[in-house]
């Protein structure tokens, strides 16, 4: 599914005219995100009884640091060489509020069109969408705390509480992005409020399948292939013109849920038949990273060739398959296992920021 989504914003961005609505691959990493990311947290409850704020917030780090702060740096030193003075203000001011992950504000705030293809857009223009996650995670631990707590205080079942405080966030998420988007598209694309039933919509689906039993091997199949094709047909023929996010993201992360779903019930008659090939799983193995280094050689490159077309797009797309590579396999993973294994991280009780409660998913 990460190759899946990766693959379509790069294909878009690289400029290919039969993909003119790849940017629907970073709503369909929404819906990943959304899911995986409240799947452990459902994990915990039901192995712990509680959740640790400073375990998860070490492994969010872990996992999005190491590799996004070299490729800060090294977009910033190249800009620095390679690009005219005239841009370097703005990509160091770019820079600091990607570190700080804040940046989507910042390009909502100056109205940025991220579909506009005659500007010449910041080379780390591509971490907004790293941005609307982590403001999304810093609010969705203490939710489901605070829901936990409410299931042992009034004595309801976690699962429907946690469903139900689900709705409150994505309702009126959704209900904004329809609205704000026919006010403000180019606002509306960057900013979190827009954004937040995306990721609602993958971590309701992990919330939901804790219990929920798996469709059968056939309908687990046909859902699969419906939601590879419902992503495929929105990157296909949705286009800048398309109102986005809105009403329209639910075809691209509506397919992603049911790929989701039913792709490991529907196993090689589903839509895994394609995406456990070899080549779909290396790529969604270096696929964060990938999707990191791919657009500041895309806006870098380009600034110096004076542009560049399709063909061009492409090479470069499969040029970033290197520094992505290397990025993966001696950035990311060893400081992961370096973060994750500092001494006292999974010891030592008054270490935790934890729920002082004991729950059960359906009591």
């Amino acid at each position: 599914m990460r190759a899946v989504a990766v693959g379509v914003v790069l294909l878009y961005h690289a400029g290919m005219p039969w993909m003119p609505g790849g940017f629907v691959g970073v709503d369909v990493f929404f819906v990943i995100s959304g899911f995986l990311i409240t799947a452990g947290i459902v994990r915990e409850l039901q192995r712990d009884g509680r959740i640790s704020l400073k375990q998860f917030y070490i492994r969010r780090m872990a996992r999005i640091l190491p590799a996004a702060t070299l490729t800060l740096i090294v977009t910033v030193v190249a800009t620095w060489l390679l690009l005219p003075p005239t841009r370097w203000i703005q990509v160091g001011i770019d820079a600091l509020a990607s570190g700080t992950y804040v940046v989507n504000w910042l390009f909502a705030q100056s109205s940025v069109d991220y579909l506009a293809q005659d500007q010449a857009p910041s080379p780390l223009q591509h971490f907004w969408s790293l941005a609307v996650e982590e403001q999304f995670y810093i609010v969705w631990p203490l939710l489901l705390m605070f829901v936990g707590w409410l299931s042992l205080t009034l004595n309801f079942r976690l699962q429907r509480g946690l469903l139900a405080a689900l709705v409150l966030v994505a309702v009126p998420s959704f209900i904004w992005s329809i609205y704000y988007t026919a006010e403000n598209p180019g606002g509306a694309y960057f900013v979190t409020t827009t954004r937040m039933w995306e990721l609602a919509i993958g971590a309701g689906l992990a919330i939901w399948t804790s219990k929920a039993a798996k469709p059968s091997r056939l309908a687990g199949g046909i859902l699969s292939w419906l939601g590879l094709a419902a992503i495929l047909t929105a990157a296909i023929l949705y286009t800048e013109a398309t109102p986005f996010p809105s009403y329209t993201a639910l075809l691209p992360t509506l397919g992603a849920a049911a790929v989701l779903w039913g792709g490991s019930a529907g196993g090689n008659r589903g839509a895994g038949l394609v995406l456990n090939r070899w080549p779909m799983v290396q790529v969604g193995e270096i696929s964060y990273s990938l999707y990191l280094w791919h657009w500041p050689m895309l806006v870098i490159i380009g600034a110096l060739i004076g542009g560049y077309d399709s063909t061009a797009g492409l090479v470069i797309i499969l040029l970033a398959l290197i520094p992505a590579w290397l990025s993966t396999q001696y950035v990311e993973k060893p400081a992961q296992d370096w973060i994750l294994n500092l001494k006292g991280y999974y010891s030592g009780e008054s270490s935790k920021l934890m729920l002082g409660f004991t729950v059960t998913l359906i009591g």
